[in-house]
């Protein structure tokens, strides 16, 4: 049963990735067939060297977009809050949504249901939130350090198996 598992969810895995490329690809060609089209007001069509321009020009800008959010995100306060979303946010794409009645405890041992391998980043994170919230304490630098190492590890693509688990085989919990 275990290597039907797995091969069943890397199966599921290469099978989304293919799709995503054949889609990607269909939208590249509608992209440039819609760049090629006429002009209104009867201009003529774009030359190749006219789309390549354009095309080039967008990525700039989109580059630039991304670059600038990248470091407003860096400079913004990251703090107890801001991981313990990153937690819910994380949950949810795992497929155990945050319910409205648990306290963070109970979600984090939720979670440790589905993921006790993550034990130390998760509770980490909870335990950081409560000490902020809760205990009103500030968080040290040290700590939101820790906490984002820990959820850089929640991310991580060694996670990801299980995260697909949750998803197709729903746990009970």
């Amino acid at each position: 049963g275990g290597i039907l598992e797995v091969i069943m969810i890397w199966g599921f895995a290469i099978l989304a990735g293919f799709l995503l490329l054949v889609i990607l690809a269909l939208a590249v060609r509608h992209l440039i067939g819609w760049l090629a089209s006429r002009r209104p007001e009867g201009k003529n069509a774009l030359n190749m060297w006219e789309i390549f321009l354009r095309w080039i020009s967008t990525a700039k800008r989109l580059l630039i977009s991304f670059l600038t959010r990248l470091h407003q995100r860096r400079q913004e306060d990251q703090g107890a809050g801001y991981h313990y979303a990153m937690l819910l946010r994380w949950g949810s794409h795992c497929g155990l949504p945050h319910l409205p009645e648990e306290t963070p405890l109970e979600y984090g041992s939720r979670l440790l249901q589905c993921f006790p391998i993550l034990k130390k980043d998760i509770e980490v994170i909870i335990d950081l939130f409560n000490e902020t919230v809760y205990g009103v304490i500030d968080p040290e630098i040290k700590q939101l350090t820790v906490a984002r190492l820990a959820m850089r590890r929640l991310k991580s693509p060694r996670i990801w198996p299980a995260r697909l688990k949750t998803w197709f085989l729903s746990p009970d919990v």
